[in-house]
């Protein structure tokens, strides 16, 4: 641990706190001060709940927040600290403080505790240890790979929302990483089942979720992640431990993801003590989450400013006060800030210093190869004896058979895979089309038929649904987000949503219906992407062989059923996803081009009696300000001032306006 690391270390026993601070000696002091638990647990439901209330409004009242929340936060204090430990909180130089409390305590808001007028966590590189009673089986500490592997999952329940774009940013912030070396392998995947979580959680050494939490403190086994079809509850993670060795870091930005009561070992019944403590027993060296309710766009604003610190060679708590300070800076309206809890050591960083690792790859390589450079040179032009010419004659004769050889090589390495394996990708696709059609149909008979304007149309949305090689299935399974990245790339504005198991999905929805549950609409795309991957060996001059990989992609219009494009992608195995998404897909982003044209976003507009033009689509249908928008007779062209949910305020640029009440324009 750093030597500029504070220690506060807290136990509670008997209804007596015993609390100290220290710097790591061998030997420090603790006080004793009686409490009462209810009492302070009261406070923090108080100050949590008075968070809750405020994130619900949308009037700015965020100096008043602060007041209130500071003075429960100096009460909490009172409550907890003795004036000894005050008083070396208020004088400490230290950057990091490392708290250190028992099992009993760790629902209470820490991090919010104001003395003077600052808060620990705005104050401190805050970071918690726990102290705990509960059994965990024996693991390993995860070793992290280079490069590091991430998950990026965000899932928007039953709408489009910011967290596809949080995602999307987080994937950028990686990429931005990758320029001088494959530093970071992330994969973003969005709308999956929970059983899919626990399949491949362990395979990453970071994972980030964006979505919804259903938090439960009545029964704490039923906290988690909301997902479009389920919930990945904290139960499920408990009955990971020990089977495996888990991420070693994990980022919940979901509405009080790091909420939780005591991990209380007397309630038998119960397999966890909610997310984080699931997390963290089963062997997570890292956890942030936020203990209250978050706004999206500020809870997506803050996990970008994270990583963005945290890629630099940052410490993880560094980067979490840093994500603090910036968020309040550019959103003074907005609390969320103050409610992100780290578990973990603050001091530890992820990745080694950005600078550093530039010099690394530029000193002392360039040098190497001038001298090396310089010695070809100096032979190049040394005056040759006749033995030395013959000897010339001889290489430059198989310089010329090489070359041929190497030409034929190469050709044969761009010819396509044989005849009988397109056609079994092809009738892998078939089925796959089939049976999803056939589901989504009765799914569709199920909840009904759609009352929407059909004049209205959202943005262009396409989920893919990927059919792996069995005998590949993890490699297989970056292929949708490597898509995903080439078309933000491309800046083609389409939402990619990942549906590996779209079937299964659609399997368990038509069930449940059928047995009388809610008809509860999933989000449905209108273009689907079938994707077949199969991995064959190519040889080559009867004598080379090559893994290769075919990916054989089918676009398709779910309203009518329609095939409107077919295409394919051939690579060798050894690409990483990184490498896969600079070289390959360019294909597929130019036809998406021209077929995103025929798919325009389109609302009706009418003017308000004050004049003022508004639409019927908004933030929900994928509208931004700036946006463009024509199709009237006359040729007039408006621009998006404002968006709102399901709103947006035009205004005209172009033209004149028509003296219909209502008229539809498209993008």
């Amino acid at each position: 641990m750093s030597a500029d690391t504070l220690y506060m270390e807290a136990l509670f026993e008997n209804d007596s706190l015993k609390i100290g601070l220290h710097k790591n000696e061998s030997v420090w002091t603790y006080e004793e001060k009686q409490v009462s638990i209810n009492h302070i647990e009261n406070q923090c439901v108080q100050i949590i709940d008075m968070i809750n209330r405020a994130q619900r409004q949308a009037s700015c009242i965020q100096n008043d927040l602060i007041h209130q929340v500071k003075n429960e936060g100096r009460m909490l204090g009172d409550a907890l600290f003795t004036p000894t430990v005050k008083t070396q909180l208020n004088e400490a130089s230290e950057k990091n403080l490392v708290l250190r409390i028992d099992d009993h305590l760790v629902q209470i808001p820490w991090e919010l505790i104001c003395i003077r007028d600052h808060f620990l966590c705005y104050r401190f590189n805050m970071g918690r240890e726990v102290k705990t009673r509960q059994t965990t089986s024996h693991r390993h500490e995860r070793q992290l790979q280079s490069p590091r592997r991430m998950w990026i999952i965000s899932d928007p329940y039953d709408q489009l929302s910011q967290t596809i774009e949080e995602g999307q940013k987080i994937c950028n912030c990686m990429d931005l990483l990758n320029k001088k070396g494959i530093i970071v392998d992330a994969v973003h995947q969005s709308q999956i089942m929970p059983h899919e979580i626990n399949e491949r959680i362990r395979n990453f050494d970071m994972v980030h979720f964006a979505g919804h939490m259903n938090y439960n403190s009545d029964n704490p086994d039923e906290c988690g992640w909301q997902l479009s079809d389920g919930i990945y509850q904290a139960s499920d993670i408990s009955r990971l431990d020990g089977s495996g060795t888990m991420p070693a870091f994990i980022f919940s930005n979901a509405c009080q993801s790091a909420r939780t009561t005591s991990w209380d070992t007397k309630i038998a019944h119960h397999l966890s003590s909610g997310l984080v403590g699931a997390f963290m027993i089963a062997g997570v060296k890292h956890y942030i989450g936020p203990i209250c309710e978050i706004v999206d766009s500020p809870g997506s604003k803050f996990a970008i400013y994270f990583y963005e610190s945290l890629v630099q060679g940052i410490s993880i708590g560094e980067s979490v006060r840093i994500a603090r300070t910036r968020l309040l800076e550019n959103n003074s309206c907005d609390i969320g800030w103050a409610t992100y809890i780290l578990y973990g050591n603050p001091s530890f960083c992820y990745f080694e210093k950005k600078q550093k690792f530039i010099q690394n790859n530029t000193a002392g390589i360039g040098k190497q190869e001038t001298l090396s450079i310089n010695r070809d040179i100096r032979a190049r032009w040394s005056t040759p004896s006749d033995k030395s010419i013959r000897i010339n004659k001889v290489t430059l004769i198989l310089i010329i058979l090489f070359s041929l050889f190497g030409l034929y090589y190469y050709a044969s390495l761009e010819q396509g895979p044989p005849k009988e394996i397109i056609a079994t990708v092809e009738k892998r696709a078939d089925l796959k089309q089939e049976r999803n059609e056939k589901l989504f149909n009765q799914y569709m008979a199920l909840v009904g038929k759609d009352l929407s304007d059909p004049r209205i149309s959202s943005k262009l949305s396409i989920f893919t649904v990927l059919d792996p090689s069995k005998t590949h299935l993890i490699n297989d399974q970056v292929i949708p987000s490597v898509i995903q990245k080439k078309l933000i790339t491309a800046n083609l504005d389409i939402n990619i949503l990942e549906r590996e198991s779209f079937d299964h999905v659609l399997t368990e929805k038509i069930q449940i219906l059928k047995q009388g549950g809610p008809k509860t609409k999933l989000f449905m795309s209108r273009l689907a992407l079938i994707i077949v991957v199969h991995h064959y060996q190519q040889r080559h001059l009867l004598v080379f062989r090559q893994n290769k990989v075919l990916v054989f992609m089918r676009l398709i219009d779910m309203h009518n059923g329609n095939i409107l494009d077919v295409m394919d992608e051939t690579y060798p195995e050894n690409l990483t996803s990184t490498e896969l998404c600079r070289t390959r897909f360019n294909g597929l982003v130019e036809r998406l081009k021209k077929i995103k044209k025929l798919y325009p976003m389109c609302g009706i507009v009418r003017q308000t009696l004050s004049g003022k033009i508004v639409m019927n689509i908004g933030e929900e249908h994928g509208v931004t300000i700036g946006q463009i928008f024509s199709g009237t007779p006359n040729g007039s062209v408006f621009k998006v001032i404002s968006v709102q949910s399901n709103a947006c305020g035009l205004t005209l640029l172009q033209g004149e306006l028509l003296q219909s009440d209502t008229f539809r324009l498209c993008e």
